[in-house]
């Protein structure tokens, strides 16, 4: 005799018998409130918190506009990485050539300077010049009107438009961090895109100079406290590091991650 399975609302069936379901609960697992989960409940007895809504709001108007600017869809790891960016997160990504570091952190810095400055760190002048080409196409094709900046030689008419803030995204390399941060201390970018975190660490106290166009002072790198207020968001991207291994790029990394987690308490960073 063949017994027919009916899954109904609260229960499985077998013929007539009713056989009670096994009902989860996740401790403190709810997205909204932080409270129990239930995979029973039809509606949560909470509704979603602004801040979460907004950052999926803002995620999906991220990949739209990736979308815009590319011609096609980000990849599941881009997706993470723009994730953690649009809820103001910074972090280094260590991941293999190829993967699409940089085309995000090109199209993250259009995104952003829409409502604040940008700045692109290449180690070399060829990449400089790619990243202009490719940022300038991109803002083409999402129909945004932006000053988009580079410096790749000694003209003193692009000096004096950097030193000005006539600009929206700013491309150099890092030897320009290292030798002409006086032209750029007293601008503030909303967002940093570090190309080659490792080539940038060959020049002393670079990490030291970004961190502070991001809006951290003096005091608060060194103690490794951020004080409330808003920072910039930097994205470092990485082909060299080893993952689970105490390398200098991860140490980077995790000390964002406490930065980003940590803003606005008084607590230090492990």
């Amino acid at each position: 005799m063949l017994l027919k399975f009916l899954i109904l609302r609260g229960g499985f069936y077998i013929g007539r018998r009713p056989i009670p379901v096994l009902k989860a609960k996740f401790l403190g697992l709810c997205p909204g409130c932080d409270e129990d989960l239930y995979t029973y409940a039809e509606s949560c007895k909470c509704t979603l918190s602004s801040d979460l809504m907004e950052d999926l709001r803002r995620a999906e108007e991220f990949m739209e506009f990736f979308r815009k600017c590319t011609g096609f869809e980000a990849s599941e790891i881009q997706k993470v990485w723009a994730r953690r960016l649009v809820r103001g997160e910074s972090f280094a990504a260590i991941a293999p050539t190829g993967t699409g570091k940089t085309v995000l952190g090109i199209v993250s810095s259009l995104f952003f300077a829409r409502n604040s400055k940008s700045y692109l760190i290449f180690p070399t002048l060829l990449l400089v010049n790619q990243a202009e080409d490719l940022s300038k196409k991109f803002s083409e094709r999402a129909g945004l009107n932006l000053e988009i900046l580079s410096y790749a030689s000694g003209r003193r008419d692009i000096l004096d438009s950097i030193s000005k803030g006539e600009f929206d995204v700013l491309i150099t390399t890092n030897q320009f961090l290292a030798r002409n941060f006086d032209l750029i201390k007293d601008k503030k970018f909303g967002f940093i895109f570090v190309d080659d975190v490792d080539s940038m660490m060959k020049a002393s106290r670079n990490l030291e100079k970004v961190l502070l166009l991001l809006g951290f002072s003096q005091e608060e790198i060194r103690e490794k406290i951020p004080a409330e207020g808003e920072k910039g968001i930097i994205f470092m991207a990485s082909a060299t590091g080893k993952a689970g291994k105490k390398t200098f790029t991860s140490q980077i990394s995790s000390q964002l991650r406490c930065w980003s987690y940590k803003r606005g308490k008084t607590e230090k960073c492990s």
